[in-house]
């Protein structure tokens, strides 16, 4: 067996909690209430440019936190992001397959990526912080809530 296979990353238990301070408190993740039409708040801090990010070998200037995600797609659930204040971008693609498309959203304003479709999102500011809340739909909440705590 390889070597880096038999390791066992350590783990800090905070999947009981309700926000979680990631990014050295730069980030956090808010998990909404089950009565609340989203999932979980998400606040970003200001980006960096993407010569900055060019220095510090990250792959455009918005990956400042580890709350945005890579390019990734939900196969069975459309996934609905409300911004409430700054300004995202999103990176919406074909999985590697070449082309992809940015489009950014601002504070009141709702995106919708469907089902299938590789997506990524960061903040697109390097003055404001971003804040932005999403669910999944159809919304199957407690898994979903299980996936993002762990």
């Amino acid at each position: 067996m390889l070597s880096f296979l038999a390791r066992r990353v350590p783990r800090t238990p905070i999947s009981h909690l309700d926000s979680i301070a990631l990014d050295s408190g730069r980030s956090a993740a808010e998990f909404r209430p089950p009565t609340h039409r989203y999932l979980v708040l998400n606040r970003l801090p200001q980006a960096v440019s993407d010569r900055e990010a060019a220095l510090l070998g990250l792959p455009h200037g918005g990956a400042t936190s580890s709350l945005a995600p890579p390019l990734h797609r939900h196969l069975w659930q459309n996934e609905t992001f409300h911004v409430l204040s700054g300004t995202a971008r999103f990176t919406l693609g074909n999985g590697g397959r070449g082309g992809s498309t940015e489009t950014l959203a601002s504070a009141g304003e709702v995106v919708v990526i469907p089902r299938r479709t590789a997506h990524t999102f960061c903040n697109a500011s390097g003055q404001d912080g971003l804040v932005l809340e999403f669910v999944l739909d159809p919304a199957s909440r407690d898994t979903d809530e299980a996936y993002f705590r762990e």
